[in-house]
């Protein structure tokens, strides 16, 4: 959709035929017009949506007819109003008329819906059914986030307006159409179900009802989580707003990051005594029978050298050495050993002494385990000690960490008086009902997943159910069918909420971080527009102002714009009805912006949609917002508001200097109406 032209004729503030060219092309998208309050600003900006939808939210919405027109009638007669929008939109041009005759009765205007005519053309061509043209085009719902009032738009950007998101999302991009189709064969999944039961013959029953009882079950369970899951995630921000209120407090955050730093100390401490612990049990399983037997293995070692002493063990000497002595013939010092000798007759009475190889090692053996047992045993015991020492140190740690954190929390709760004890105590509050909402939404979760057990038992019998009545096959065919388009219908919806979704975030972050430096703006699973900030590596929803908020919304309607573009030159249009391009028509879009956003936002105008058509007043036309601007404005127009109260004006806001030209915005007349003027 391109706005061409518009032309107003009588209608409210406009006396007589004018008319604004809204031409714009891709180097010149933006159209400005210039207006102070009460020229007739929001008047243009609902002349869209009467000859589009018939309909107007203004005070005094019955006045449509120019009060000068009005004015000069005489009573009982009547005059016409009338408003012409051309637009083109998929390479078709279409002109769109609304009239309404208006009587004057005393000094109220008198119309009714019979005296309004509506009229649509297609390239020349007069629509049969004009309303539904226009609908299809651009519906009701989607008008609001293309024509409209700057100043309010920063609602989009609050949790409460998170359905609006949603809806306007599935709306533009056409995804509501699957929403439709479930529903529509829901239904007619429910008619050939009854049908069904009709031609069933008596006694036999259908899986399907059962199917249809536990779907409807399923349903409902999914929705219960969702809410909850919702709930919950609404009353997480909730706790993370009234913590970093609390936080705000210079004293209580700093305890309040003591008391993080003492229970995360208390929990290391705790670990390492798990650890110690389970150290100690692991010892004890492995080595404490060797404490238990030291004495007997004392008993044991002192029993086999007193044995050796006495001679009645091995002493060491093995008789192979003295043989080999002997037969050689010299000792291994060197002496010479003769037989008779004294010596000789030594080493044969020691030979008495010796004992085998097998005896020497066995005792060998025997003495070395019992001198190991001993000294594994001993250190078994320093081990041991070595352990209960470090959790006797650890129990102390622990026990001044416990004292410590009470005391830090006592401090807290003195400290926390007033707003501040009231905001812990709703905090407190609020994690109970977390954790309760927690246990519902596992609840849900199994029994969403038992539900999905049994429909799949169901289907398997629905698979295995056989009946020989033709008619009967024939109706559970059309059920099976229809269901199988339920089940591709409802995952190809899912699919494109989520793609959707994603991609819109993404443009919505990459042009509100572009204006806005240090937060973010994304839409979250719930279709919030959620503004955020990095703390410590964390991304959080901060505190904004209704600038950012406006930001915010305008990032999110630009997006949305801009995603319907893609897809409609994608050729994507053909399957989701809606997707397209579209124009912006906003009021007073710098109104509620301090200097700073407003000159950021003003460099970002043209981008926001294919063509922008912005009314600004003379205090949001500063110097900064012309200088943006001014590279991309096709057309300028000023509303020139004739006036019988010249005085109510300031001087700053009688005039307004454009390219070095002085313009009249407000001029003294005996009557009140407004012409518009466009500037060369």
């Amino acid at each position: 959709m391109k706005l061409k032209k518009i032309v107003l004729e009588n209608f409210r503030q406009f006396y007589g035929k004018q008319e604004i060219n809204l031409e714009t092309s891709d180097e010149a998208n933006v159209i400005v017009i210039h207006g102070e309050n009460g020229a007739g600003k929001t008047t243009i900006l609902e002349a869209f949506s009467w000859c589009l939808y018939g309909k107007i939210d203004l005070v005094q919405s019955q006045n449509i007819l120019n009060e000068k027109v009005f004015n000069s009638l005489s009573d009982g007669m009547s005059s016409n109003a009338k408003v012409v929008l051309l637009f083109e939109d998929r390479h078709r041009e279409y002109l769109v008329a609304r009239t309404v005759q208006v009587k004057k009765h005393g000094n109220i205007q008198y119309h009714t819906p019979s005296e309004q005519t509506f009229e649509v053309k297609q390239n020349g061509t007069v629509i049969t059914s004009p309303a539904n043209a226009i609908d299809k085009i651009m519906s009701k719902e989607l008008k609001k986030y293309f024509f409209f009032d700057g100043e309010r738009i920063d609602t989009l950007a609050k949790p409460e307006s998170s359905k609006e998101i949603e809806n306007g999302i599935k709306n533009i991009m056409g995804i509501s159409v699957y929403e439709k189709g479930i529903k529509h064969l829901k239904e007619a999944k429910k008619i050939l179900a009854e049908e069904l039961k009709e031609i069933i013959p008596s006694g036999q029953t259908s899986p399907y009802e059962e199917e249809d009882s536990i779907q409807t079950e399923l349903d409902d369970c999914k929705i219960k989580l969702k809410n909850n899951i919702k709930f919950k995630e609404d009353k997480l921000n909730e706790k993370e707003r009234i913590s970093d209120e609390l936080k705000s407090i210079l004293e209580l955050e700093k305890h309040e990051k003591l008391k993080e730093l003492k229970e995360k100390e208390l929990f290391e401490l705790n670990e390492s005594m798990t650890k110690l612990i389970e150290k100690e049990q692991k010892l004890i399983s492995k080595d404490a029978h060797l404490a238990i037997s030291s004495d007997l293995v004392e008993e044991m070692n002192e029993f086999l050298e007193d044995k050796r002493e006495k001679g009645e063990l091995p002493s060491g000497i093995r008789e192979q050495f003295i043989q080999d002595l002997i037969e050689k013939g010299q000792c291994i010092c060197g002496t010479s050993l003769i037989e008779g000798d004294v010596h000789v007759e030594h080493l044969y009475s020691l030979l008495g002494k010796t004992v085998r190889k097998s005896v020497e090692d066995g005792f060998l053996k025997l003495n070395a385990f019992t001198n190991n047992s001993l000294t594994a045993g001993d250190e078994f015991v320093e081990k041991l000690t070595e352990i209960h020492e470090e959790k006797t140190k650890l129990t102390l740690k622990i026990e001044a960490a416990r004292g410590e954190l009470a005391d830090i929390r006592l401090e807290m709760q003195e400290i926390a008086v007033g707003s501040s004890a009231q905001l812990i105590s709703k905090r407190d509050s609020i994690e109970e009902l977390i954790e309760e909402l927690t246990e519902k939404i596992g609840a849900y979760k199994s029994k969403i997943k038992e539900l999905d057990s049994s429909l799949e038992s169901i289907k398997r019998a629905i698979s295995q159910h056989q009946t020989h009545n033709r008619q009967v096959s024939i109706a559970e065919k059309r059920i099976e069918l229809c269901q199988g388009a339920i089940y591709k219908m409802e995952e190809t919806y899912e699919q494109l909420t989520s793609m959707v979704r994603k991609k819109l975030s993404k443009k919505v972050s990459d042009i509100f971080s572009s204006i806005i430096i240090g937060k973010n703006a994304t839409i979250n699973h719930n279709f919030e527009l959620e503004i955020t900030k990095e703390v410590n590596g964390e991304s959080r929803r901060t505190a904004t102002s209704t600038g950012e908020n406006q930001v915010a919304s305008l990032a999110f309607i630009s997006s949305l714009v801009n995603l319907a573009k893609e897809w409609d030159e994608g050729g994507r249009s053909t399957i989701f009805t809606g997707a397209g391009t579209y124009p912006i028509v906003m009021d007073s879009p710098f109104g509620a912006l301090d200097t700073t956003n407003r000159d950021l936002i003003s460099k970002h105008v043209q981008a926001l949609a294919p063509q922008v058509i912005a009314f600004v007043s003379t205090s949001q036309w500063s110097v900064e917002v012309e200088k943006n601007l001014k590279p991309f404005i096709k057309h300028q127009y000023i509303l020139q508001y004739y006036n019988p109260d010249q005085a109510k004006f300031k001087d700053s806001q009688k005039s307004i200097v454009i390219d070095n030209t002085t313009y009249d915005l407000s001029v003294q007349s005996d009557d009140e109406y407004t012409k518009i003027l466009k500037i060369k």
